[in-house]
């Protein structure tokens, strides 16, 4: 018997497979019929080394379904990119050398933006294509010098010849994983879709408060050269912005205040997501009002009024957007031509 293994797949790989799947519907929820269908498949995979009472003899070996094999390519480039990214941020954030500026780090970043390449750059598309042509003539790579002598005489790649061996080196270790795929020019999946659909976790896994996505051929030259399909770039940054105290008189609820960076064109629905994001109670952060003081100054310092938690409250429509003058480290709000004041604090309501 392969205990070893069954306890590897049965256990431990399924579990991290349940542990993405959390991660990764911190919006929306987990769905309870498929996490009653990952517990009966674990228990049954299980059973050979950890039996239940009978389970042998009565119940019958999990039957999969159809694997949809793009489905699976998308999961595992979202993994993959995200891996990326947080190993970015960690060299983003780590402080500099003695002698090489400000030895007392990189403030933490609040925004990023990520590129993605419709499109690989044009001389690692002549080394794709060449080494295709290779493979379909011989079967399989030839080695190294041959391919380097074939792609000495384009004179497209001149300009790149430092960094085209390192590539090739790097597409044949991808050609031994993945096989013939490694060449394709495209990905079978919408890489934009797959990023877009996954903000939220992004964000959470980043522990950034917003995600731009960008194509590589609007970013700088740096991008365009270095970014390809499959293999996302992403930048961090700092806004500028102005700290906004929320809190929350609802009695008996465990629901504290926090302190949220509010930066210019913030709307209630991302300071609601942020909200939730911190505060674990929260389940659904479309659950969540903004109210402001109609006095600014006093209100804050205002007793509350028991039973009407939101007495000299104004209600902040959703569509209202936030302005930060981190000059005067001031809050306004817009809304249909007129602005309003908000002051350093306001009240957050959990329907």
């Amino acid at each position: 018997m392969l205990f070893k293994e069954a306890l590897k797949a049965g256990f431990f790989e399924l579990q991290a497979v349940r542990d993405k799947y959390r991660e990764l519907s911190l919006l929306s929820g987990m769905h309870r019929e498929l996490i009653d269908r990952f517990l009966e498949v674990q228990a049954l995979l299980l059973a050979p080394i950890c039996p239940h009472t009978e389970s042998i003899v009565h119940a019958t070996w999990p039957v999969a379904g159809p694997v949809d094999d793009i489905l699976v390519k998308s999961s595992c480039y979202l993994m993959e990119a995200a891996h990326s990214f947080r190993i970015q941020l960690k060299y983003h954030t780590q402080p500099k050398k003695p002698g090489k500026g400000d030895a007392s780090g990189v403030s933490k970043p609040t925004h990023a933006d990520i590129w993605i390449a419709k499109t690989y750059p044009p001389w690692q598309s002549t080394v794709l294509t060449t080494l295709s042509q290779l493979y379909q003539e011989n079967g399989t790579l030839p080695d190294n010098k041959v391919i380097s002598s074939e792609l000495a005489g384009k004179p497209e790649l001149k300009k790149y010849m430092k960094r085209v061996m390192p590539f090739v080196q790097a597409t044949r270790e991808k050609v031994e994983q993945v096989g013939l795929e490694a060449l394709n020019l495209t990905l079978d999946f919408d890489e934009y879709n797959v990023v877009a659909e996954n903000l939220v976790y992004l964000e959470n896994t980043l522990d950034v408060e917003d995600i731009t996505i960008q194509f590589a051929t609007e970013g700088p030259e740096k991008t365009r050269e270095e970014c390809c399909p499959g293999r996302p770039l992403i930048s961090f940054s700092v806004r500028p912005s102005v700290k906004l105290r929320l809190t929350n008189p609802q009695p008996q609820n465990g629901l504290f205040s926090h302190i949220l960076s509010v930066g210019e064109g913030d709307t209630v629905a991302k300071l609601a997501a942020r909200l939730a994001r911190e505060n674990k109670l929260i389940n659904d952060a479309n659950s969540i009002e903004l109210w402001r003081y109609k006095d600014v100054k006093l209100g804050p310092r205002q007793f509350p009024v028991y039973g009407k938690p939101t007495s000299g409250a104004v209600l902040i429509e959703k569509e209202a957007v936030f302005h930060a003058n981190v000059d005067n480290n001031s809050l306004d709000i817009s809304l249909n031509g007129s602005k309003h004041p908000v002051g350093p604090t306001v009240i957050y309501i959990v329907k």
